[in-house]
């Protein structure tokens, strides 16, 4: 286990650090993997990432270890996150409990943050192959957020 004055003297280096390490991006130009791909492009122009829910080891006190329990009985946080396509991660929305649904996790994300953009869901068309279509493109670009989990849980292997 860390210390306490040996963690906060790390935060603060951190957060120190952080003006270098963390860049505001600029969301308005269209990525060149949407626009080079006529699979993309323009049906996901505006789109600036994609976001997805992981779980990450948690330390909790006893009194509070039920809620984090995840579905495979481990202690943990769920963390959402917002990745662009060069994999940055440009929204990190970290310290909801475990067994907490993702779709909660969501849609508190959203109704705290006003600048968080949801694309609409549900939708229906009568059209099933240009939206079977859209759903494999949308999937193809989407992938980027769980390869981006995936490099950092191995370059951390903390967060596995």
């Amino acid at each position: 286990m860390v210390r306490r004055p040996r963690f906060h003297r790390v935060l603060y280096a951190l957060c120190a650090l952080a003006p270098e390490l963390i860049t505001h991006l600029s969301f308005t130009e269209t990525h060149t993997r949407i626009a080079n791909n006529p699979d993309f492009y323009p049906f996901f122009k505006d789109c600036v990432g994609a976001m997805d829910d992981t779980l990450v080891p948690a330390w909790v006190p006893r009194v509070h270890q039920n809620r984090y329990r995840s579905g495979k009985g481990d202690l943990a946080q769920n963390v959402l996150a917002i990745c662009d396509f060069d994999m940055n991660f440009t929204y990190v929305y970290a310290g909801w409990e475990g067994s907490a649904v993702d779709a909660r996790v969501q849609d508190h994300a959203v109704s705290q943050d006003r600048t968080f953009l949801f694309s609409p869901i549900g939708t229906r068309s009568s059209i099933w192959n240009l939206q079977d279509m859209f759903n494999h493109a949308h999937s193809r670009l989407r992938n980027v957020i769980e390869r981006g989990f995936g490099l950092l849980k191995k370059r951390f292997p903390i967060l596995q």
